[in-house]
């Protein structure tokens, strides 16, 4: 089975997570892109785990697709089983911390 373990998407990128990575939409939105990387001890390790990037991703969408009338997340869409659209949003815990 393959598995995805980097990216390189035709739009502009943004940054690399532990699993994720993420790109920046042409309309201001943000494409996470959550691949089979296994992190531990502090480190990505050599191997995936096939199947893990839908998973997670799979378990964020539905958490966020589920919550979003109680409280407002950054969810908009996942046009692909590995793929969040996301909005540009702010941290609540950074707001409160007076924080812009």
């Amino acid at each position: 089975m393959n598995t995805i373990r980097e990216t390189n998407l035709p739009a502009e990128f943004h940054s690399r997570g532990k699993v994720r990575d993420n790109y920046l939409g042409r309309d201001g939105t943000f494409i996470l892109v959550t691949t089979d990387r296994i992190y531990a001890f502090d480190s990505v390790l050599p191997q995936e785990i096939p199947g893990k990037g839908q998973c997670l991703n799979e378990s964020s969408r539905y958490t966020f697709k589920n919550s979003h009338d109680i409280v407002p997340n950054h969810y908009l869409a996942s046009p692909h089983p590995n793929i969040m659209v996301a909005q540009r949003c702010d941290n609540l815990y950074w707001r409160e911390q007076g924080n812009s």
